[in-house]
């Protein structure tokens, strides 16, 4: 398999958000910040903030944007054409919500079942998601290659906490 200039630029930008990712997840692992178990959900409901802001920013923008254009004011289900602008801010939004319910779902699992001493890897890993949205979002016109650190910065961390999470879950189910 031939591999062109644009796959090898995701890989690139793939291979500098995992090198970010271990380097956060190795410091992160190496200090003594540890919750109690009674903190748990508390933890996972306050960190889950960072990324509803992320979602709501985004449908923010569609709204802000479709008010100021006759094309697109009418909405999604009514617009007959619309704008090129208006495609690609929902693209970037159907992305951001997939990222985030998947995100604040593993989340939740892994601050259930993770020892006390990983739990810091919760606010870690979502400030790498905010991280990731904000570079996903102010590179996504510049094509899969620039885009794909920000792409990976968000689904990397929430990829190793659920790998992390069904691990945990195997070892102690109940």
């Amino acid at each position: 398999m031939v591999v062109s200039r644009e796959q090898f630029g995701v890989v690139r930008g793939v291979a500098v958000a995992a090198a970010v990712l271990l380097g956060v997840t190795a410091y992160c692992l190496t200090q003594q910040a540890a919750y109690e178990p009674k903190d748990r959900l508390m933890l996972w409901l306050k960190w889950n903030a960072p990324k509803a802001a992320c979602l709501w920013w985004h449908i923010w923008r569609i709204g802000n944007y479709r008010f100021s254009s006759p094309t697109d004011i009418m909405g999604a289900g009514l617009s007959t054409n619309p704008t090129p602008q208006i495609k690609l801010m929902q693209a970037m939004l159907q992305n951001t919500l997939e990222q985030t319910v998947l995100a604040a779902l593993v989340h939740g699992a892994f601050a259930a079942l993770a020892p006390p001493q990983w739990l810091v890897l919760v606010p870690a890993y979502t400030l790498l998601f905010v991280a990731g949205r904000v570079l996903f979002v102010a590179l996504y016109q510049h094509g899969a290659p620039a885009r794909a650190p920000g792409f990976a910065l968000t689904s990397l961390p929430t990829t190793v906490m659920l790998l992390g999470s069904c691990w945990l879950l195997l070892k102690d189910p109940w």
